[in-house]
């Protein structure tokens, strides 16, 4: 594990804002050093740090990083509605290169860890008239396919970039939409087979159970592909 080294930009950005500060006869309490010290500390190569090495790294609690990282967003961050939202998009998208979909139920989910750029996600689709779910854990964000798209469009290189990821997160929701066609598709069956049973002969149910089954296999195999 690696000790947290301030790089000169670091150490210009704390010297900076401290001069600042004294150059004032202000005076600095102890949270708003901590939380200009974490700013330095990111603009010394840390930011795409996850906040579990950031907290091994600066032995402090994950939950403490994860409140550094907001307020350092706060404070820091450029203050123009303008060019405050180019850089979370830029941060968006660098997020989502690496984004790994996971399927839950009809939705789709993934991980973001800084709590601004979650909170940004909401905003981008409060625009819309829409919204995430987090309520399950405040690091993932839950939401539909259209949800999706919109934040993709938002943020993508290009639309290959764009039609790509909503490929993939659509291949993950298909096996659960085709678990539930074949479901539909067994009962339907079943409830055909049913009747006619009540009504066939001995004979009849035998040569009656090739073409069922070749049927079943059928939807079977399209329903996988």
């Amino acid at each position: 594990m690696t000790d947290a080294v301030l790089t000169e930009s670091g150490k210009k950005i704390l010297i900076d804002e401290l001069e600042q500060y004294y150059r004032k006869f202000g005076s600095m309490n102890k949270n708003d050093f901590e939380v200009l010290l974490f700013y330095a500390l990111l603009e010394s190569g840390n930011k795409g740090k996850r906040n579990f090495e950031l907290s091994r790294i600066l032995r402090i609690p994950e939950s403490k990083v994860k409140r550094l990282r907001y307020e350092v967003d706060l404070k820091y961050a450029p203050i123009l509605d303008a060019d405050y939202r180019t850089e979370k998009l830029r941060q968006l998208n660098e997020r989502l290169k690496n984004v790994v979909f996971k399927k839950a139920g009809n939705q789709i989910e993934f991980v973001v860890e800084d709590v601004a750029l979650r909170r940004f996600i909401d905003n981008i689709l409060k625009e819309k008239n829409s919204f995430s779910d987090s309520s399950f854990n405040n690091e993932i964000v839950r939401i539909g396919m259209k949800d999706l798209e919109i934040i993709l469009r938002e943020t993508s290189d290009g639309s290959k970039e764009c039609d790509r990821l909503l490929s993939e997160a659509k291949k993950l929701l298909k096996k659960e939409i085709n678990l539930q066609e074949l479901l539909a598709y067994l009962l339907e069956i079943g409830a055909n087979t049913s009747t006619l049973m009540s009504n066939a002969t001995p004979i009849g149910l035998i040569k009656l159970l090739p073409t069922v089954s070749h049927k079943l296999i059928e939807k079977f195999k399209s329903i996988i592909k």
